[in-house]
């Protein structure tokens, strides 16, 4: 930027940028924020969204029971904001922007002394589809990812300046307490994360710079403990009653694989998320193309990365922090192959800040090399804006199709006809269709939840009925073997939803 007597003014000049990049991150978020059709996780999200009272919204958090209790921060946030922005779609996937956009100017406001290094992170984060795809997502993942953000702002800003008692220090304290109890209480796996992160703080700084911000910011560390203990005894009693993640689907290599896969950004450019739980390996076969010529320029930031960062940074440091990165991802992983629930990418949410940083840090390096370096870089970010925006907008990434679903049912109880409903039952109420257990009564929708032989004999004779995720809804195969021995037709299709017909005249 430039005074009225032509000097440059940096102050103005890193202002201004400051304003161009949150336009930009603003649009590109926006963009990724849809009013798709809430899938079955993020109903139980709306549930407490819509309670009037904070009571209530205790009382719903006790009876949904699960993994949501096991979110209490971010299941308040969701309350909170609800009272303020409803309920609807995109209300409940908006309020994520107040956590990716705060934590992505706080890490860029920590890489000002690296003008080069500021912009690569930047530019990777926006261009994230993992960070698109979790923006778009009334669940606590962004959340996570914004409170990974300002951790990974603390921490870049002490490795440079260190923990002492300079003016502004006691705001990067408070920053990184706030996030730290933010990460904690978006999910109980979220608080494994947080200790990776105070370990982290540990480990880079110089003991003595510890005791002395200790001793300067005593009141924000004696808070830290505090409620992180309140939290750990929270998780505690959580367990005691039962809650826990579904153990529908258990962990094994591939999932694994898939947490590199979605982290690193493949996911837009591969098969949609219900062909791989249906499909398997096979699926992704017409999609190896574009996988594996964005699976080389990722390799080549990442020996880009590597050089830059064995090169340039202390090799012990380096070291140490990828084995304090590593602990709770095979933590995780472990537990989930000895407990029997899924990991997926979401659960490693609060690890993607170091993803961005490390591709940052390889998207630098490369772009300073040669012509060829530069074009790696450009074809990088322009396959993940292909991948981030077939996220968004291709149908095989579509959510679940409840609302479409609800319609169609909605209009086939109007015509008297008698509907049964194999699918999630709180979200269909969400789209305000009712569903009854009581199954002798003709002209109504029936829930069937896992149903037996015995329910289907005793149940009135469907015209209509709606399936989705049969590996949930209809584990045992009962109404798949009832729709084998019986005339039914396929008439409609739609994302996560089958529609099953006994005459040949489709639902309007």
């Amino acid at each position: 930027m430039v005074d009225s007597k032509g000097h440059f003014e940096p102050a103005a000049a890193s202002r201004g940028r400051l304003t161009i990049a949150l336009l930009i991150a603003s649009t590109l978020c926006a963009i990724a924020i849809s009013g798709q059709s809430l899938w079955i996780d993020e109903s139980y999200t709306a549930l407490k969204a819509q309670q009037t009272t904070l009571l209530n919204w205790w009382q719903e958090m006790r009876h949904a029971g699960g993994s949501d209790l096991q979110m209490p921060l971010y299941m308040f946030w969701i309350w909170l904001c609800g009272q303020f922005f409803g309920s609807s779609e995109i209300a409940l996937r908006a309020v994520n922007l107040f956590w990716i956009l705060p934590g992505l100017l706080a890490l860029s406001f920590a890489l000002a002394r690296q003008p080069r290094m500021q912009l690569a992170v930047f530019l990777v984060a926006v261009c994230n589809p993992f960070v698109w795809y979790y923006l778009n997502e009334a669940r606590p993942y962004a959340m996570q990812i914004g409170a990974g953000l300002f951790l990974s702002a603390a921490l870049c800003h002490w490795s440079e300046r260190t923990m002492d008692s300079a003016p502004g220090e006691s705001l990067w304290v408070w920053v990184f307490a706030a996030a730290l109890v933010a990460l904690s209480g978006a999910s109980m796996l979220g608080m494994i994360w947080a200790v990776a992160a105070m370990v982290a703080a540990i480990y880079l700084a110089p003991r003595e710079q510890i005791l002395k911000s200790i001793r300067n910011h005593i009141f924000a560390w004696l808070t830290i403990m505090v409620l992180l203990t309140a939290l750990g005894f929270y998780y505690l009693w959580t367990l005691k009653a039962g809650a826990r993640a579904s153990d529908i689907a258990t962990t094994d290599w591939k999932n694994a694989a898939f947490i590199g896969y979605e982290l690193f950004g493949f996911a837009g450019l591969g098969p949609g998320r219900l062909e791989i739980r249906d499909g398997g390996l096979q699926v992704f076969r017409p999609y190896a193309p574009e996988l594996g010529l964005f699976a080389m320029l990722v390799l080549v930031l990442n020996f880009y990365a590597f050089r830059e960062a064995w090169g340039n940074y202390p090799r012990k440091k380096i070291l140490g922090l990828v084995g304090i990165l590593a602990v709770p991802a095979v933590f995780i992983l472990v537990t989930g192959f000895v407990m029997h629930f899924r990991v997926l990418g979401r659960h490693f949410a609060p690890l993607l800040p170091a993803v961005i940083f490390w591709l940052g840090l390889g998207a630098s390096a490369a772009w300073q090399r040669n012509g060829i370096g530069k074009l790696l870089v450009v074809g990088y970010f322009a396959m993940c804006l292909s991948s981030e925006l077939a996220l968004r907008f291709v149908t095989r990434h579509a959510k679940d199709d409840y609302r479409s679903a609800a319609t169609l049912a909605r209009t086939a109880l109007a015509d008297r006809q008698t509907i049964w409903w194999s699918a999630d039952p709180n979200t269909a109420a969400y789209y305000h269709l009712s569903l009854a257990t009581n199954f002798n009564q003709a002209g109504r929708a029936f829930a069937l939840v896992n149903p037996s032989a015995g329910d289907l004999a005793a149940a009135v004779a469907p015209r209509i009925i709606f399936i989705s995720r049969p590996d949930i809804y209809d584990p045992h195969g009962v109404l798949a073997d009832y729709l084998s021995r019986n005339d039914f037709e396929k008439t409609v299709v739609m994302p996560a939803f089958r529609v099953w017909e006994k005459t040949g005249h489709p639902v309007k």
